[in-house]
């Protein structure tokens, strides 16, 4: 008989049916290893699969209570192997539930940062228009300074003028 998880004989670590005897054997009951020794499954498998493999060989039983044994030690297998899976399916519902909860904790936290997000946005494209309104004023600003500038110039050049002939009078009047 092949071991189907080490791939060689029936001995060893991995052997199925001391697994099996480990896993399913009632207390105080006893199960012979003349009947395990042609079991090449796992408990895993469960009680179907025990009655499916032994129901043809019956007859290979010394008793049918010995038959009766490893029939309820497969079903005892798939209770278990059942039981742990419904332990640890539920164990996984809890943390789904966990984490259901800390997302909904989580929710007024991401709303808030929504809003503050948001408020954020608005106060921006208010200084946007700000700077805008402020740009167009300064450029008004740079505008009126250019002209003054020009009125100015045109005010010294005037001066100018009217210093130069009041100096040639002046001169005139000297030459006179």
């Amino acid at each position: 008989m092949v071991d189907p998880v080490s791939g060689g004989p029936g001995v060893g670590p991995f052997d199925s049916r001391k697994k099996f005897r480990e896993l399913i054997e009632p207390p105080g009951s006893s199960i012979s290893d003349d009947t395990l020794k042609n079991v090449p499954f796992f408990p895993s498998m469960g009680a179907h699969a025990v009655k499916k493999y032994f129901t043809p060989k019956w007859e290979e039983f010394t008793s049918y209570r010995e038959l009766e044994d490893v029939l309820e030690a497969g079903l005892t297998a798939t209770v278990r192997t059942t039981s742990l899976q419904l332990k640890v399916l539920g164990k996984f519902q809890t943390r789904m539930q966990e984490h259901q909860q800390a997302l909904e904790g989580l929710q007024p936290a991401v709303d808030s940062m929504r809003m503050a997000y948001e408020q954020l946005q608005a106060n921006l494209r208010e200084s946007d228009s700000n700077v805008l309104q402020l740009t167009k004023q300064l450029d008004n600003a740079n505008a009126v300074r250019k002209v003054a500038a020009e009125a100015l110039e045109a005010t010294n050049i005037e001066k100018r003028c009217l210093q130069s002939e009041y100096e040639s009078r002046e001169m005139e009047a000297q030459l006179l």
